[in-house]
């Protein structure tokens, strides 16, 4: 009897949403700028297309060669024509999210001008996205019938990709640089089909993309975990071009030599218009039990900030990763480091007519401990002529004044198909890597100011840093 062939093999993920996340819909008359894509039946939804571009991104990054087969584009001979496409071996099904854990948030943003770096004027757009904690079923399928000899298999590659992501970070949707869109793998399992199946797949009555134990009850075959299916295969975890930075942000009261206390350094950093309370009662009690009046006093409706700090789904402070994005990539053009700025944090360098994509990655700081404290500050605006107080314009404001936001800073690169580069692309690594330390250590040194009212008071954060080990 002749041993079977290989037919299909089916990978059924379950990713794990670590921040929010938007994937844009394209979609017009919406109330929301960037609108998170659904379904025809009002779901959710990661694109296939967005999982599998992730997925060969990746694996060039792994420094795995990406066949014309799981490409689908054989590059034209002649530059001046586009590429051909070709079927691929590689199907990845959109993803429905039918009961997400919270409801969607809309964030603010500002454009930022290419040529001062600062925010254009009347130029905010808002983001939908999805809050953290969400799981999404993923089904992967890969045709094996009739593979020629390559370097690695198209379900080898497939696989250690998804084993990389069980201890890395996988980007996918809108601005994942600036913290959205950051997932893991937390489970995969998978089947192998021969040619003795033909019959019964995909040509079947019933729906197998969801339902592993049915197929695998209908079919007779077994499912393998990930990592057994990795080990059997011997794939070899290829070295990475990858840096990870883990810095804590501290605000609180300073301590001087001797270990005193002086001063308080705070943050704001404001959230929607839409989210700011008609009156300070409208907030919950988990959020007002860490408002300090430092006596008896209780807030009332006067109080009521006009603008408040943003928060995540829990109703907790966190700092965006835009924010800690755009006060890095402003330290290192201060330092007279605009070309490593412009390949960490990407370019539109149209008097070259290139542009550049990001390599560092920022998550948002989120709270580390719930022993957080704000504060309410009533301001008066001040007259520029007199330096005195505006008339009666007086405004209320809110700050945290304490608490550690933890963040992960992801340096990644793709790899140089040409060893002979490989010197050069370590050193120029290595250059973007030194230049980020040193503009963090301007903020070990509380050197780097974050948020708004920074000439008064505020965003005068203790960074601490800690390299990850790869």
């Amino acid at each position: 009897m002749s041993e079977h062939v290989p037919y299909y093999t089916l990978f059924y993920v379950t990713l794990e949403q670590h921040t929010e996340f938007n994937t844009a819909s394209g979609e017009q008359g919406n109330d929301v700028d960037i609108a998170l894509a659904k379904d025809g039946n009002d779901n959710y939804i990661i694109r296939g297309t967005t999982l599998a571009g992730a997925m060969v991104d990746q694996a060039k990054k792994l420094g795995i060669p990406v066949e014309f087969d799981i490409s689908g584009e054989v590059p034209a001979q002649d530059k001046n024509n586009k590429p051909i496409c070709i079927p691929s071996r590689l199907r990845v099904d959109t993803v429905s999210l039918k009961s997400p854990l919270h409801d969607a948030i809309v964030r603010q943003h500002v454009a930022i001008d290419e040529v001062t770096g600062a925010a254009k004027p009347n130029a905010l757009f808002d983001v939908q996205v999805l809050p953290k904690g969400n799981l999404w079923h993923c089904f992967i399928e890969v045709n094996m019938v009739d593979c020629t000899p390559c370097s690695i298999a198209p379900d080898e590659l497939v696989a250690h990709v998804l084993h990389y992501w069980q201890t890395n970070y996988l980007f996918l949707g809108h601005r994942p640089v600036a913290g959205y869109g950051w997932f893991k793998v937390q489970q995969a399992e998978v089947v192998t089909l021969t040619d003795e199946h033909v019959f019964d797949y995909p040509n079947s009555t019933c729906d197998f993309t969801q339902n592993k134990a049915q197929l695998c009850k209908q079919l007779q075959v077994q499912s393998t975990p990930l990592d057994q299916f990795v080990k059997n295969k011997t794939l070899a975890d290829a070295p990475v071009l990858r840096k990870t930075l883990l810095v804590t942000l501290n605000a609180g009261a300073n301590l001087d030599e001797s270990g005193e206390q002086w001063g308080v350094d705070g943050f704001f950093i404001g959230g929607h218009s839409q989210d700011n309370p008609e009156s300070i009662h409208e907030l919950p009690d988990s959020v007002l039990s860490h408002f300090s009046t430092g006596s008896s006093y209780k807030l009332q409706d006067q109080d009521t900030p006009d603008n408040f700090f943003v928060v995540d789904e829990n109703h907790q402070p966190y700092i965006p990763g835009a924010s800690i994005r755009g006060v890095l990539n402003h330290q290192l053009i201060r330092a007279n480091e605009s070309k490593i700025a412009h390949s960490l944090f990407g370019s539109l360098n149209k008097q070259n007519g290139k542009v550049q994509s990001s390599n560092l990655y920022i998550k948002p700081a989120y709270l580390q401990h719930d022993d957080w404290q704000a504060m309410v500050f009533h301001n008066h605006a001040e007259d520029e002529f007199t330096a005195g107080v505006y008339g009666s314009n007086k405004f209320v404001r809110t700050a945290v004044v304490r608490g550690s936001f933890v963040t992960e800073l992801v340096l990644e690169y793709i790899k140089d198909p040409d060893a002979s580069n490989a010197d050069h692309m370590k050193s120029e690594v290595k250059a973007q890597y030194d230049a980020l330390c040193n503009a963090l250590q301007q903020g070990a040194q509380s050197q780097l100011a974050i948020g708004a009212k920074q000439w008064v008071d505020s965003g005068w954060l203790r960074w601490k840093v800690q390299e990850q080990k790869e």
